[in-house]
């Protein structure tokens, strides 16, 4: 017997759009359990890594494989196991060592290994940042470290930066290192991450539907900031949350409401109809 969302693979992004944090909102939860009980696919596509992502997949049924680390990761959580997995280029330490010279005053995070390690808070480690940074160090999900102890294989960089200084050493890295195998997005008002330049998280459900072949029907897409704007670019349907980037809620083909008050659930209902 065919479901009411058979062939449906939702596919939402985790902070600032399924949850705030660790915390779904009930009505998020419910909505999901019934979405994959009327047939539907479920999954995340976050930058977080696959171990910081378990305490979101332990609340909710994520029945396919997640995107992890911004399209870095494919990961199967219900198996736990790495279906595919990308490392940032060996090149990507000398050209961290010249973003810190020429921009002392920003934090770096460097995640290997699947653990989050700060280098240095830097000046902007202040407000919303401040708050994110205490509350997951609280959990063990940061750690302070040093560069010469981390896994050597790095899976992404994090500047913690914001405002007009943020935009400057996104111009900076463009200018002079464009072309060599890397990128930098902002994934939050306070992220500016450098990943492979072959990765997003469009690049990641892009292979996640050639994995799961001819059952996904319809791509949907729930996000809100903007390394959200390349999985809407997959999307057969791309929904913004209530509180998305300006240039987020444009793109998206229609509109949720606030994440902490169900914006998945509302993205759920709309398919529904």
């Amino acid at each position: 017997m065919s479901g009411k969302y058979d062939g449906i693979l939702l596919a939402t992004d985790v902070d600032g759009t399924l949850a705030n944090f660790n915390e779904i909102p009930q009505r998020n939860i419910e909505a999901i359990r019934y979405f994959v009980k009327e047939g539907g696919m479920f999954t995340v596509c976050t930058g977080r890594g696959y171990a910081m992502t378990y305490d979101i997949v332990n609340q909710v049924p994520v029945n396919v494989p997640g995107i992890c680390v911004n399209g870095m990761q494919i990961y199967d959580f219900q198996q736990q196991k790495v279906i595919s997995e990308v490392y940032l280029p060996k090149e990507a330490e000398q050209i961290l060592a010249d973003m810190r010279r020429q921009f002392p005053d920003i934090g770096v995070m460097i995640v290997a290994n699947n653990t989050y390690t700060i280098i240095e808070e830097g000046k902007y480690a202040v407000g919303d940042l401040r708050y994110r940074l205490d509350r997951f160090k609280s959990t063990g999900q940061y750690v302070d470290g040093a560069m010469e102890d981390l896994y050597p294989d790095w899976t992404k960089i994090l500047f913690l930066v914001t405002g007009d200084r943020m935009r400057e050493a996104r111009l900076y890295f463009e200018e002079h290192f464009s072309g060599r195998g890397i990128h930098v997005m902002i994934t939050a008002p306070y992220f500016l991450e450098m990943i492979d330049a072959t990765c997003d998280k469009g690049t990641g459900l892009k292979n996640l539907r050639t994995l799961l072949g001819a059952k996904v029907k319809r791509l949907v897409t729930v996000g809100d900031s903007y390394n959200d704007l390349s999985m809407f670019r997959e999307a057969d349907l791309s929904i913004a949350v209530q509180e998305a980037e300006p240039e987020v809620r444009e793109k998206a083909d229609l509109l949720a409401g606030p994440c902490m008050q169900g914006a998945v659930a509302d993205a759920i209902e709309l398919l529904g109809r």
